[in-house]
């Protein structure tokens, strides 16, 4: 009977190779919880500044009934020398948002009737989708928002 040579080696070889790919899969799993979780933390921090905004609205509900409320998204950061309490709220959680989340913004928005609904938005550059079919991933595709709506 003839011995053998180098099967040792080739199965030592294919063992590498396994554990190997086993590795880079462990990584690349490890890599997509990381960027969820990152997701996950920005949508619960939106989550407490919307609720941050709403308990402002419920603490002065009289001015955000009359409209001293009112932000657009984009609508800039009120100037300090406006010191109602509205507006000093508005600033508080405007900059918040902005050094919280990357991008961050807000809007609010009081009815007469007392429905009132605030939205926070942010860009998430994890997002490699295009949403608006528009030929490019940019940030209009990776603009994430939560709104809230509630009565006061």
């Amino acid at each position: 009977m003839k011995k053998q040579s180098g099967v040792g080696l080739i199965e030592i070889m294919v063992t590498v190779v396994i554990v190997s790919v086993s590795i880079l899969a462990t990584i690349r799993l490890q890599a997509g919880s990381l960027q969820d979780n990152h997701q996950a933390w920005l949508r619960s921090c939106a989550d407490m500044m919307a609720n941050d905004m709403f308990e402002r609205l419920l603490a002065n509900s009289s001015a955000a009934l009359a409209g001293s409320y009112e932000h657009a998204e984009g609508g800039g950061i009120p100037s300090a020398s406006n010191t109602s309490m509205a507006q000093v709220d508005l600033r508080q959680w405007l900059n918040l948002l902005a050094s919280q989340l990357p991008g961050g913004d807000g809007a609010v928005s009081c009815s007469s009737d007392g429905i009132c609904t605030v939205s926070v938005y942010w860009t998430d550059p994890s997002i490699e989708d295009d949403t608006n079919d528009d030929g490019t991933v940019d940030e209009d595709d990776q603009q994430t928002s939560i709104r809230l709506v509630s009565a006061l």
